[in-house]
């Protein structure tokens, strides 16, 4: 299929074919390609969690909510944000800036950005000492008109990873339609309990979980509607 027939195909379908036999790889593949999605900074804040058990998946239809996604679904992928990892992120990408650049300056640049630039966005500590130099430093920049991105509180860089999380879902789930699969994005879900009963970090937040599978014939609810676009698309 070319991108516009994949866009067009892909579908929220929430019963999934339960007599075929599902085939993993394809979830390992879309989530391969899942990594190379955009996201803040390169500084990948996200994890990915898949429950292929069976017993398991039935254990989570009551904390999604007894979705028929959830209840039929071949496997489950739970896409996580790790806003609290931005420091090993940030040394990561230091370590691998000499295998991007040869131009001293870009490097240089490069390691003010990820030793300096994205401290100084992120850091937080209890007092809120960090939180009070970013909104004075911002409110400075404000009286004299400069530009400048708006993060004050640990909730702003929080939205940031969040969004990082669209996209790659975004990603896994047009990679899942082009291999003939389905899935289902469910926000419908007791984040405290599964995150309990999967035994997830206290930082880990879960943005997105994807139910994978082969659609049902009857796994479709309604045909897609959206609004028109000039009710949404703005020329200024």
């Amino acid at each position: 299929m070319t991108l516009e027939e994949i866009i067009k195909a892909r579908r929220s379908v929430r019963i999934f074919d339960q007599q075929v036999k599902f085939d993993h790889e394809k979830v390992t593949r879309a989530l391969e390609l899942t990594l190379l999605a955009a996201n803040s900074s390169n500084l990948q804040t996200w994890e990915f969690y898949r429950i292929q058990d069976k017993e398991k998946i039935r254990q989570m239809v009551p904390l999604c909510l007894k979705q028929n996604a959830c209840r039929t679904a071949s496997e489950l992928v739970l896409f996580v944000s790790r806003r609290d990892l931005w420091r090993s992120r940030c040394t990561w990408n230091l370590d691998h800036i000499a295998d991007l650049h040869t131009d001293p300056k870009r490097i240089a640049k490069s390691k003010r950005y990820y030793g300096v630039s994205i401290p100084f966005l992120y850091k937080n500590d209890f007092l809120g000492i960090h939180t009070l130099k970013r909104f004075f430093y911002l409110q400075y920049h404000h009286l004299i008109k400069k530009p400048l991105i708006n993060w004050v509180t640990k909730n702003d860089t929080r939205i940031v990873s969040h969004k990082t999380m669209g996209i790659a879902a975004a990603h896994f789930m047009l990679s899942m339609t082009d291999q003939g699969c389905a899935t289902c994005p469910m926000e419908g879900f007791d984040e405290f309990k599964v995150k309990k009963f999967l035994k997830l970090p206290k930082e880990a937040e879960i943005s997105i979980i994807l139910a994978c599978g082969l659609a049902a014939p009857e796994g479709v609810y309604y045909d897609r509607t959206r609004l028109n676009s000039k009710d949404v698309v703005f020329e200024i």
